[in-house]
């Protein structure tokens, strides 16, 4: 194995020891220097009449002079609020390079000598000198998208906790950890600076063969890291974000198939698409339909002219089939043992075999639950998301357990993504979806159909379902407006 001995690789602008004060050194030489010139210009060009001042008119010299002195301290206050305004960013750039190196001092990060130094004038009296001996090789670059901050990893006894300065970074400069790596005994912080920035619109939302770019920095290939675990409360984006996927699914050409048992915006989708279920019997038929067609499938790639063993259904062209379930925990809260059972075994056999067959599964849920949600099922969602205000037991049953500082910060469609493989859960806005937004519009003419009427029977097929179930958990549909009032 060959060792690197110099690493090459650019990576910023070296934050020394000396830069604790680096600001302020730069702002008084700015201020020094035209201050000074104008002084020694003055006493140049005035050096007789400054001379012809005697004891008795030395009231008007030093009025003579001290006028001058100020008009030279003017001139340098000038010339520091010009310098601030046109280097503006330069300067909020060495601002950031300066905290860098205090916080290395605060956290003593640092090393120091402590010698006595003889007094040479007086052989009695000693003093201590302490000399900087250690401090990290920090590095600071900022360019158009992100921020790298990078650290070598010296083997110093200070080595662990260069790994974990990620919280600390985000909260000195409000900046979001999108990764993190290393190479040659280097750690690298990238972040963003802000991550609502690159919030995508529900129009930018235009797959790329079997990829959805769900923001500018992140992408999701639904045929590598399949199945989606989406949570939030009331207010957090859930449902915006919901309809963003479902228009991504279209625009892929996939068999988008939907379980609204709320009776939601979702369940409308049965105007213009024939998969959408909202009844108990209807969301357990269709759910049991997909597990027959994903087994179906994985017999008919094998008969195919064309198999190659452990190839998937990209590999055959088959369309995807995406089952995206709304308030999956609330469901399976309601339904008798001997349904629930079978329908969390459906799901988890989808989880586990559908990926090959093309098969995929978008759970949604308001709250994660370990009795609802099985470790089994969660372990096999390829992306994770939260959206909304969450407590700490509930991001670890997202995502499992971190190390990471997951805060609740406020905004509409703000929370955290993950992939599996990824080092980092990442700070993620949802696509916007304004409210001007007509989701049955737009779905409508992408299928290229005519929505057709909503089913009232269908309406109170579905109220009699969930009023036959288990008191405990049981969803409650007091009310459905669609359209009109019927008077």
């Amino acid at each position: 194995m060959k060792l690197q001995f110099i690493d090459w690789k650019f990576k910023g602008n070296r934050v020394r020891s000396n830069y604790r004060n680096i600001l302020k050194d730069i702002f008084s030489t700015i201020f020094a220097i035209p201050t000074l010139i104008y002084i020694l210009a003055f006493i140049y060009t005035n050096f007789e009449t400054l001379r012809q001042f005697t004891n008795s008119n030395l009231k008007d010299g030093l009025f003579y002079f001290g006028k001058h002195m100020l008009i030279a301290v003017a001139i340098g206050l000038f010339t520091c609020s010009v310098a601030f305004i046109l280097m503006y960013r330069f300067w909020a750039y060495i601002h950031h390079i300066q905290k860098l190196c205090r916080m290395m001092y605060s956290s003593k990060y640092y090393l120091v000598n402590d010698r006595e130094d003889p007094n040479m004038m007086a052989s009695s009296e000693k003093r201590m000198v302490r000399n900087l001996q250690y401090f990290p090789k920090l590095y600071f670059w900022r360019t158009r998208e992100y921020v790298n901050i990078t650290i070598q990893l010296d083997g110093s006894k200070f080595n662990q906790d260069y790994r974990e300065l990620a919280d600390r970074f985000e909260q000195m400069f409000a900046l979001s950890l999108v990764e993190t790596e290393e190479r040659n005994g280097f750690y690298t912080y990238k972040m963003l600076p802000n991550a609502s920035k690159y919030r995508l619109h529900i129009s930018e939302i235009i797959p790329n063969g079997y990829r959805i770019r769900l923001s500018k920095h992140f992408v999701w290939d639904i045929s590598k890291l399949p199945h989606a675990l989406i949570t939030g409360g009331t207010g957090g984006g859930k449902s915006r974000f919901m309809i963003a996927l479902i228009k991504g699914f279209i625009e892929m050409r996939a068999d988008v198939r939907v379980i609204d048992p709320k009776l939601s915006a979702l369940s409308d989708l049965s105007r213009i698409m024939p998969n959408v279920a909202y009844t108990t019997d209807g969301i357990l038929e269709l759910v049991e339909k997909t597990v027959k067609e994903m087994n179906d499938r994985q017999l008919e790639m094998k008969t195919k002219e064309n198999y190659i063993s452990g190839n998937d259904f990209t590999h055959y062209n088959m369309q995807p089939i995406i089952l995206v379930i709304d308030e999956y925990v609330a469901f399976m809260d309601g339904l008798p043992k001997k349904q629930k059972d079978i329908f969390a075994s459906n799901v988890l056999q989808i989880t586990l075999k559908g990926r090959e067959a093309g098969v995929f599964i978008v759970l949604a849920t308001q709250r994660p639950d370990t009795t609802s949600l099985a470790g089994s099922v969660r372990d096999n969602l390829g992306l994770r998301v939260t959206l909304g205000e969450m407590k700490p037991d509930g991001y670890r049953m997202v995502f499992g357990t971190t190390e990471q500082k997951l805060r609740n910060k406020k905004g509409l469609g703000r929370g955290y993504i993950y992939q599996n493989g990824d080092s980092l859960i990442r700070e993620f806005f949802a696509p916007l979806v304004p409210d001007s937004y007509n989701m049955m519009n737009e779905f409508a003419r992408m299928l290229d159909v005519e929505p057709c009427a909503f089913s009232a029977q269908a309406v109170k097929a579905s109220m009699s379902a969930n009023t036959e179930r288990e008191p405990s958990g049981e969803l409650e549909v007091k009310q459905v407006i669609h359209g009109r009032k019927n008077e």
